[in-house]
């Protein structure tokens, strides 16, 4: 509903800030003149962000449309997961001196889901339960789990402020 509207609108502005603020941060270092100039990570991580802003302006035009609950077969709301998984891969990975599980790492964001889990007290519960679903077997699923489950509690965007400010449990 309208709270949800909120959420993925917080989780886009947030995004977007911080990548802004990288960019500026390397071009008033010098570091950048033009888009060609940018690594290889830093271009997909652009690329990464237009296609967040598309899909999350796709998923508010087609909820304000819909004017109801949207659920797992809404075709934007499932494009937004894709994106959003993608964006959470794309060079996330947990610190090595935070005790968690580090295989499968690159294929998934788990690790930096559990470290979650470790910071912010409120979201070990959520973590708890993505953890323990009966047939989700993989770090993936339980990324896509965790996802899911915090987007339904209107949490997702909380979550990803305290992923943002800790520095410190990711690299």
């Amino acid at each position: 509903g309208n709270r949800t509207v909120h959420v993925i609108r917080a989780l886009a502005r947030t995004e977007s800030l911080r990548h802004t603020q990288h960019i500026e941060t390397m071009a008033a270092a010098g570091a950048v003149t033009s888009q060609t100039e940018l690594p290889q990570h830093e271009v997909e991580r652009t690329n990464l962000l237009n296609m967040a802003k598309l899909s999350i302006k796709g998923l508010l035009e087609s909820s304000m449309k819909m004017g109801r609950t949207l659920d797992d077969t809404h075709g934007p709301l499932k494009q937004f997961f894709v994106v959003l998984e993608h964006v959470m891969r794309h060079g996330l990975k947990a610190k090595r001196n935070i005790p968690i599980p580090v295989l499968g790492m690159k294929k998934d964001f788990w690790g930096v889901v559990e470290c979650l889990e470790k910071v912010s007290p409120e979201c070990s519960e959520l973590v708890h339960s993505a953890k323990n679903l009966p047939g989700v077997k993989t770090g993936l699923g339980r990324g896509r789990a965790w996802m899911r489950l915090a987007m339904m509690q209107k949490k997702l965007a909380e979550y990803f402020q305290v992923l943002i400010e800790r520095h410190d449990i990711i690299e």
